[in-house]
């Protein structure tokens, strides 16, 4: 048989930054893994790098944000890794920029070094970036979270934006003679796509239940 390996080339894609609602991007990073290799293990690089160059790539897309301040030792040094890969991109971007220059036929015009004023002109659509290392408070995540959406990642599970729970949860009509093992299980995206969810996802337990009694009541109506 043909050897297929000649004809196929391994490359890398980096995905880091995975949109999980329209104002939410994530980097699906193990947080336990990742306070170990920053606190315990202080080895802190390959969180500073992952993290330093999703930002970068993100300002690629919506332009420079002028406003970059962080809270505590990481944050620190995850700017200052952005500002040096932002150099090193510049830096890049000239060279490039000069050797197109000197195959080109500029018609006597001399190349100024500088990238193109519109590039530098873009304004971004973020007016700033607050960045938040996870030691500076330690003690939110341990607690009950008293929101609808908090209350289901704590009972169910949040993965990724989603969701896997039993049909029977949902259609408990249907399923009341099989037993939890026989039952099967969908994925629920849990985002701003669902109006109602959008509506009661930061909405207090204790609320929860009358407002969705008024709009079953609106609908009836």
């Amino acid at each position: 048989s043909n050897n297929i390996s000649e004809h196929v080339t391994m490359m890398e894609l980096p995905i880091d930054l995975v949109p999980l609602d329209v104002d939410v991007l994530s980097m699906e990073m193990d947080p336990a893994t990742t306070l170990r290799e920053c606190i315990i293990d202080n080895i802190p690089f390959n969180t500073v790098q992952s993290v330093a160059a999703s930002l970068v790539k993100l300002q690629d897309a919506v332009g420079t944000i002028s406003k970059v301040e962080g809270l505590g030792s990481l944050s620190e040094k995850v700017i200052q890794k952005m500002m040096d890969l932002k150099v090193e991109d510049y830096d890049d971007e000239v060279a490039l920029m000069l050797e197109a220059s000197r195959d080109k036929d500029d018609e006597g015009k001399e190349f100024s070094g500088k990238k193109d004023d519109s590039t530098l002109s873009m304004s971004s659509e973020i007016e700033a970036m607050l960045i938040i290392d996870r030691t500076v408070d330690l003690v939110t995540p341990m607690l009950t979270p008293l929101t609808y959406e908090g209350l289901i990642d704590d009972i169910v599970g949040v993965e990724s934006g989603h969701i896997n729970i039993e049909l029977s949860t949902i259609e408990p009509e249907e399923y009341e003679t099989e037993t939890s093992d026989q039952q099967e299980k969908v994925i629920i995206a849990l985002n701003g796509g669902d109006s109602l969810y959008a509506e009661v996802r930061g909405m207090s337990v204790e609320k929860i239940g009358s407002f969705l009694q008024d709009q079953a009541k609106a609908l009836r109506e």
